[in-house]
C-alpha cells in the first residue's frame, strides 16, 4: 500500500467521498459538507491510499487553508462525526504520517479510536428518549426537585408573554444570525460573512431534503428565539441558534420545544452536539467523548489563528473553538 497522492480537484473529491462513506449522520452527506466550502479560502486535500493502483483503499478527507496550509477535516470546524476512512491501524497510520505543517483533526467519534492514538477534545451531549419513555415529564422528573420546580416556574412566567412556536420559518434565519452575533460578538460562529453564506446554504439544503427542524419562538409576532435543528435517521440534532437575552429564560423554553418536537418526530436520540456553551451540563444530558489528532498545542492554535491580519477576526477560521 502506497500513498497515491493528494487529490485537490473538488469533483474528484466528491466521487471519493460518496464512494467511501455510507451516510449515518447528516454530517456524512457531501451536500452538507460542501455548504461551507469556499474556494477562495480552502483547497481540497484528500490524502488517498491505493492498493495496486486500484480503487481508493483509504482516505483522509481534509481541506487546507489557502493562507497558511493549516489542515482540518473537509467542511471545517463546524463538522462533527469526522472519520479516518481506513480498514485498519496500519492504513490509518500511513495516511496520518503523510501530514505536514499544522493540522487539527477534531470531533472524531469514539469508533475511530482503534485506528490511531487519539486524545479527547470535548464531549457530545445526548438525550436518549427511549430511556425516558419518549416523555417530557419523565425526563424532567430526572431533575432534582428544586431544579424541576425552578424550571417550571421560569416556563410559567414565559407563558404570560403568550409565546407562539413556529416551525421552519426560513425568513427568521437573518434574525437568528443577528441574535447570535449580538450576544457573542466576534466569538460567534456567524461573525464572518463567508460562514453566514455557508449556514444559509446549509439551511436551504436541509429544507429541500426534508431534514430541517428550525424552530422560532414568536412574542408579539416577533421572533425572539430562533434555533436550527435537524432530523436524520431518527437522530434529532440541535445545531445553532440565537436568543433575545432581554427575555429571561427564553433559551430554556427553546430547549423544551426541541425536546417536544423530537418526541413528536419519534426520534431515538437528541444530539445537542459538542461544546457545553455554558448550559448543557445543567440539563442532565449524557456525555460522550469526542477525539482529535493534532500536532498543535492550544497556545499554538490560538497563535496560528490570530496572527493573520488581512482577514477580520472571527470564530471559525481565526478564533476557533479548540478547547
Amino acid at each position: 500500500m502506497l500513498i497515491s497522492g493528494i487529490v485537490k480537484d473538488i469533483d474528484s473529491c466528491e466521487k471519493i467521498w460518496k464512494s467511501s462513506i455510507e451516510p449515518i449522520h447528516f454530517f456524512d452527506e457531501w451536500d452538507y459538507r460542501m455548504c461551507f466550502f469556499d474556494k477562495e479560502r480552502f483547497n481540497p486535500h484528500f490524502v488517498v491510499l491505493d492498493e495496486d493502483k486500484g480503487a481508493a483503499h483509504s482516505v483522509l478527507p481534509l481541506w487546507s487553508r489557502r493562507r497558511d496550509g493549516y489542515k482540518e477535516f473537509f467542511g471545517g470546524e463546524f463538522m462533527e462525526f469526522n472519520r479516518i476512512i481506513a480498514p485498519d491501524r496500519e492504513s490509518a497510520s500511513r495516511l496520518l504520517s503523510s501530514l505536514e505543517g499544522d493540522y487539527w483533526l477534531a470531533y472524531m467519534d469514539p469508533s475511530e479510536k482503534h485506528l490511531a492514538d487519539l486524545v479527547p477534545c470535548g464531549s457530545r451531549f445526548l438525550l436518549y428518549l427511549s430511556k425516558v419513555g419518549h416523555s417530557l415529564d419523565a425526563y424532567l422528573n430526572s431533575f432534582s426537585g428544586k431544579h424541576r420546580k425552578n424550571l417550571k416556574n421560569d416556563l410559567k412566567r414565559l407563558e404570560q408573554l403568550n409565546p407562539i412556536v413556529a416551525r421552519n420559518r426560513l425568513e427568521d434565519l437573518d434574525k437568528m444570525i443577528g441574535l447570535n452575533v449580538s450576544r457573542f460578538g466576534d466569538d460567534s460562529f456567524l461573525a464572518e460573512q463567508w460562514f453566514v453564506d455557508g449556514i444559509k446554504r446549509f439551511v436551504n439544503t436541509a429544507n429541500s431534503k426534508g431534514h430541517l427542524e428550525m424552530l422560532s419562538i414568536l412574542i408579539d409576532n416577533k421572533p425572539e428565539s430562533v434555533q436550527l435543528g435537524m432530523i436524520y435517521n431518527k437522530r434529532y440534532s440541535v445545531i445553532l441558534g440565537g436568543n433575545n437575552m432581554n427575555i429571561p429564560n427564553i433559551g430554556k423554553l427553546m430547549v423544551v420545544e426541541h425536546i417536544k418536537n423530537a418526541i413528536r418526530l419519534k426520534a431515538d436520540v437528541i444530539d445537542f452536539l459538542c461544546t457545553d456553551s455554558g448550559w448543557k451540563k445543567l440539563w442532565n444530558l449524557e456525555e460522550e467523548a469526542v477525539y482529535e489528532f493534532s500536532n498543535m498545542s492550544d497556545d499554538d492554535y490560538v497563535r496560528l489563528n490570530c496572527q493573520c491580519q488581512e482577514l477580520p477576526a472571527g470564530p471559525y477560521a481565526d478564533l476557533p473553538r479548540k478547547p
